[in-house]
């Protein structure tokens, strides 16, 4: 009898204790299954996530469109091509956005090299190397662009005139306008304090933008005006262009959708007549094209695109 109780007795126990094990584990099983729930995103969460994506592809698409048609916009102008002309292919738009991938991976470097080496001085003068970054990227953008055009003098003046005027606004007006400080650092610091009580059209939009949207803005607008002069800068340079068989023979300036854009030249001054005919590719079998190095060329009346004083010497015709 005792033996059997004593049985009875451990296994009452024993009983009690998984009991006592299974109550302690349901709370955790519980709140394992709430912490899931909290983590996996609701159905609001998820269609306003591919909502974004959506609207990020439609936006880098536009711009991408945008980006082509200013660039074609650029060549044509040289020319005096008319901007009805110009025709943006899916091909453009593609090789549009892949270039702006490799320019803003290079902003990025470069901007992130200014940043790493600005923080080598102090608080208030790193602040200003900062802000000069995107006068730096547009600067050094513009004259890679123009080089060997005659842009390009222009541009480096007008560029050497913006860093005198940064230069003096970030630097040296200070000094002029903080004359009771005592070091040159808290006039910095003095300055700062009082552009940030004072504010104009462009801090109010910053504000209300925010500082990274507002940056955004600001370097695709820079891109489109690099972009728009790297057009022209092409057309200028440009070397080699189809010619018709034609008489008289004609250059075929640009290529939109299945149009030709040609206009009758001189080679032996390598100027465009201003009037242009459109003919459809393929619409005529007997049109013969060939290449041909006839420029850099110019429109008529217009002074040298390019640098080169090698340029103005005459081409011949090909000999049959």
């Amino acid at each position: 009898m005792r033996l059997q109780s004593r049985r009875q007795v451990s296994y009452s126990v024993g009983l009690l204790q998984r009991q006592e094990r299974t109550v302690v584990s349901m709370p955790d099983a519980a709140s394992e299954s709430k912490h899931e729930r909290l983590e996996r995103p609701s159905s609001f969460e998820r269609v306003t996530a591919a909502a974004f994506e959506g609207l990020l592809v439609a936006a880098i698409s536009a711009y991408a469109y945008i980006f082509a048609f200013v660039y074609e916009a650029g060549f044509a102008q040289v020319f005096s091509i008319p901007l009805s002309f110009i025709a943006v292919s899916l091909t453009n738009v593609l090789v549009a956005g892949g270039s702006l991938l490799l320019v803003g991976h290079l902003v990025v470097s470069v901007g992130n090299l200014v940043f790493m080496m600005s923080d080598i001085f102090s608080g208030p003068i790193s602040k200003r190397i900062k802000r000069l970054v995107p006068l730096l990227l547009f600067s050094l953008a513009l004259v890679c662009v123009t080089s060997g055009t005659r842009l390009l003098p222009s541009f480096i003046i007008a560029c050497a005139v913006g860093w005198l005027i940064a230069i003096f606004f970030q630097f040296i007006f200070p000094l002029l306008t903080q004359r009771g400080k005592g070091s040159y650092r808290e006039k910095l610091v003095a300055q700062d304090d009082l552009d940030a009580r004072t504010s104009d059209w462009y801090d109010l939009l910053a504000r209300r933008l925010g500082v990274g949207p507002y940056s955004l803005v600001l370097l695709l607008l820079m891109a489109l005006v690099v972009v728009y002069y790297a057009g022209q800068s092409t057309a200028m340079r440009q070397s080699t262009y189809l010619v018709t068989s034609t008489s008289p023979e004609m250059v075929v300036l640009r290529v939109y959708g299945g149009n030709m854009v040609c206009a009758p030249f001189d080679r032996d001054t390598r100027e465009v007549k201003p009037s242009f005919v459109v003919l459809k590719v393929g619409e005529d079998p007997g049109l013969a094209l060939h290449s041909e190095h006839v420029g850099p060329l110019r429109l008529e009346g217009q002074v040298s695109n390019v640098d080169n004083s090698s340029s103005h010497s005459p081409i011949l015709a090909p000999q049959p």
